[in-house]
């Protein structure tokens, strides 16, 4: 009994360490969204005090309401385009990639074509080369084709880099539907077309779910390639935007850098709250099968 007592204490003691364990790192990584959104709403003169205020007493929208505002000031900065530019370049982004990868992920898992493995590992193979080392032949062939300081040329950049990951994940999310369904769609007499719409695109929502999902977050916090081939600030994203957020020396708004931080952030933890059923079911089910 005492054996049996003393096993009991130490996997009651274990859970309790592991449980506490992994509250604290949930707290270490919970408090940079707090202070910034805390930040984001406490008056300006609050923000850097010795020491810190954790929990304000008073708070203000001033903040939220200078990213809504037009600039009052020369060189401020306007938010509010480049929030419309974020949207609008997420969704066709996202958009663009859903469409493509449905279309390569059913061909490359029901179609029967010479190559069709080589193809597959060609394309997942991109995702190996960082697209950092094709700045430079991206930028000549985007100014070639007159498309810099141009949101299409961000969009097609988007789709080919993210449709790699796409690809693979609607490939195994199409793996998953038994062929004997296709079999009995063509034999009543449906095509290509209505098997892909009616048939195979109803049963892989989760796996677009979650395409849906990592290229949204990907996209709207893209930094590096909005910066390099948007040029004029009436083009910038939201994160472009945010890195110019900074006044000279001894001068930063940090509420505002907040609030804006608060924007950037907080639609990516919307969507991912809003599709997480289909983002946690479309990985499992998409990792059934990596053939």
């Amino acid at each position: 009994m005492e054996f049996i007592a003393k096993n009991r204490l130490i996997r009651r003691t274990k859970r309790t360490l592991l449980y506490l364990l992994n509250t604290l790192m949930g707290i270490l990584m919970l408090f940079p969204f707090y202070w910034t959104i805390i930040n984001a709403l406490k008056p300006r003169e609050n923000i850097i005090t010795n020491p810190p205020i954790f929990y304000p007493k008073g708070f203000t929208t001033e903040h939220f309401a200078r990213i809504f505002s037009i600039p009052s000031k020369l060189g401020e900065i306007h938010y509010l385009p480049m929030m419309k530019n974020s949207l609008f370049i997420g969704t066709a982004g996202t958009m663009g990639v859903c469409i493509v990868a449905a279309l390569t992920g059913y061909a490359l898992s029901v179609k029967e074509f010479p190559g069709r493995k080589a193809v597959f590992y060609l394309v997942l193979s991109a995702m190996l080369i960082p697209f950092q080392a094709l700045l430079v032949p991206l930028f000549s062939e985007m100014n070639l084709l007159g498309l810099v300081d141009n949101h299409l040329s961000l969009i097609l950049i988007y789709i080919t880099f993210f449709q790699p990951l796409g690809m693979f994940i609607m490939k195994n999310s199409f793996d998953t539907i038994p062929k004997a369904m296709y079999e009995s769609a063509r034999i009543e007499g449906c095509g290509d077309y209505q098997i892909f719409q009616r048939i195979a695109l109803p049963n892989v929502k989760m796996g677009l779910g979650t395409v849906a999902v990592f290229t949204s977050a990907a996209v709207w916090n893209e930094f590096l390639m909005a910066l390099i081939f948007m040029t004029s600030q009436s083009k910038f994203t939201l994160p472009v935007g945010l890195a110019f957020s900074h006044q000279p020396p001894f001068d930063i708004n940090w509420g505002l850098i907040s609030a804006v931080s608060v924007l950037t952030f907080l639609p990516t933890i919307m969507l991912f709250i809003g599709l997480r059923k289909y983002f946690i079911s479309g990985v499992t089910a998409g990792a059934i099968s990596a053939e």
